[in-house]
């Protein structure tokens, strides 16, 4: 089996009718690998990191269950998603805002290289979903045109190519405006420790004494937040089911926080940026 197919319906996942018709309208048939293994996941609330490959479906795997868990008619901004480039920012808003198209759910892209202003506006109308490039996302957290205040989930796209474009500083003041006990999801292309540093770094997740260091998935406790790791889709296998992931004890509450990581992400960022050259 590759990585674009899977025996899994997306009638066997528990979605709301209106996503379902807005699955049906982007002519989704069956989940890739990738979103049956992780829809689930993000469904139950779980910190997720996953390594997938472009083209495997991976802005519907973090999409469709994001849409499903944030409430709609808020206006206010309940998810977030950085990416690494404008390009891709368009690219997954465009995705989200069609699977949304029937909930009454708004989505919004700032990127750098469009007017301020518009964007200012848009934001001050209202969305529940921002998607956006580091530099201008934080730009208008900056000027106080995005309130971050009601944020349940943030999602890290391209998570390495965000951290060798040099984006640390910005992730790192982004996700410290956050509210502490938010899902933090992350999907690279490559898993190297570096990234596994950082999520480990800027997780919310607390633990309890009794914590394991590694549990089954369909074991872990669910009285705290658990980390899945994905990397079903890093190679063409079958995908394995979701009893198989491993799953990271919850980082404890006394670990540094995200305001305290510049330089421990300023290695990661570095590390990976020098990892590329000499394999290039």
């Amino acid at each position: 089996m590759s990585d674009y197919v899977s025996t899994t319906s997306f009638a066997d996942l528990p979605l709301s009718e209106e996503l379902r018709r807005g699955i049906a309208d982007r002519g989704y048939v069956q989940p890739t690998p990738v979103q049956a293994a992780v829809i689930g996941l993000i469904l139950a609330g779980r910190d997720v990191i996953c390594r997938s490959k472009t083209g495997t479906g991976k802005t519907a795997a973090f999409g469709i269950p994001l849409l499903e868990r944030i409430p709609g008619g808020t206006r206010k901004a309940s998810a977030l998603v950085l990416c690494n480039t404008r390009e891709l920012a368009l690219q997954v808003s465009e995705e989200l805002k069609a699977l949304a198209t029937h909930k009454n759910i708004e989505v919004i892209a700032v990127y750098g290289g469009a007017p301020m202003g518009v964007q200012t506006d848009a934001l001050r109308a209202g969305a529940e979903v921002i998607v956006g490039t580091p530099g201008r996302v934080y730009d208008h957290i900056r000027r106080g045109s995005l309130k971050l205040d009601d944020t349940r989930i943030a999602v890290l796209d391209e998570a390495d190519e965000m951290l060798s474009a040099g984006f640390f500083e910005e992730v790192t003041r982004i996700l410290d405006h956050l509210p502490r006990d938010r899902q933090t999801l992350l999907f690279s292309a490559t898993v190297p420790p570096d990234i596994e540093h950082l999520a480990s770094t800027c997780s919310p997740a607390t633990s309890s004494p009794s914590s394991t260091s590694r549990t089954s998935s369909t074991t872990s406790s669910t009285s705290t937040r658990s980390r899945a790791t994905c990397s079903t889709c890093s190679s063409a296998r079958t995908p394995t089911a979701p009893s198989s992931f491993a799953t990271r004890a919850p980082i404890p509450s006394s670990s540094p926080t995200c305001s305290t990581a510049t330089a421990s992400m300023r290695r990661c960022s570095t590390a990976i940026s020098r990892r590329r050259s000499a394999s290039g």
